[in-house]
């Protein structure tokens, strides 16, 4: 019987394969926009899986590396074993991942549909912005402010609530005037100093953006 602590760092071990093909083949599954759980089951079920396939190669390939050896180990060249043993099966096992990840890559290429993606994606994207002009986007808050700026960066996430958006200088904020029953509230416009602002996804109801000439 195996020590848990043993079991416990090979399923920790099996990971990287997973992790490995994760990374490999980002691009080609961002259209599905998995959420956190399926990309963490995910990662478990491909790890898992190719590190059981290299230990099943190793034992039939070369059966006597269990049957000849001697556990827990007490020598040097057992203990040097050992570690080879799982070197071995953890590059095998990547290996298989990459395999993997080149058929998904090979049969799935990365979708450049915008509809499939999302329209944060579609509209936002640094390559969709016109040779020799700038994004320029305004935010209508939830409080009833308007941030408006020249589009930095944005968060993309599958989750709506972690699109962080990042506004670079000229920033003007907008705020809903105090209401009086004499005369029409009246808007205050407020143009910052800041180089950069920040709004988190969760302040955010409405996008609209326009491109406009650099400089």
């Amino acid at each position: 019987m195996l020590p848990s602590g043993l079991v416990a760092a090979a399923f920790l071990l099996s990971l990287i394969p997973g992790w490995w093909f994760l990374r490999r083949t980002e691009s080609h599954r961002r259209p599905r926009q998995l959420s956190t759980l399926q990309e963490i089951l995910e990662l478990i079920g491909v790890g898992v899986l190719t590190t059981g396939l290299a230990a099943c190669l190793g034992l039939l390939l070369w059966p006597s590396l269990v049957l000849d050896h001697e556990f827990p180990a007490d020598t040097a060249r057992e203990i040097r074993m050992d570690v080879a043993l799982v070197l071995g099966t953890l590059a095998v096992a990547t290996l298989l991942a990459e395999v993997g990840a080149q058929v998904i890559r090979r049969r799935h290429p990365a979708d450049n549909s915008e509809i499939n993606i999302g329209p944060w994606w579609s509209v936002m994207r640094r390559d969709k912005i016109p040779e020799g002009q700038l994004s320029y986007v305004a935010l209508a808050l939830a409080d009833g402010t308007t941030v408006e700026g020249v589009l930095h960066n944005y968060t993309w996430s599958p989750d709506s609530t972690h699109r962080d958006v990042a506004l670079t200088k000229p920033i003007k904020i907008t705020q809903p005037g105090a209401r009086s029953w004499l005369k029409r509230a009246e808007p205050v416009v407020t143009k910052t100093p800041y180089d950069y602002l920040l709004i988190p996804a969760t302040e955010v109801k409405h996008v609209a953006l326009k491109y406009t000439p650099q400089g």
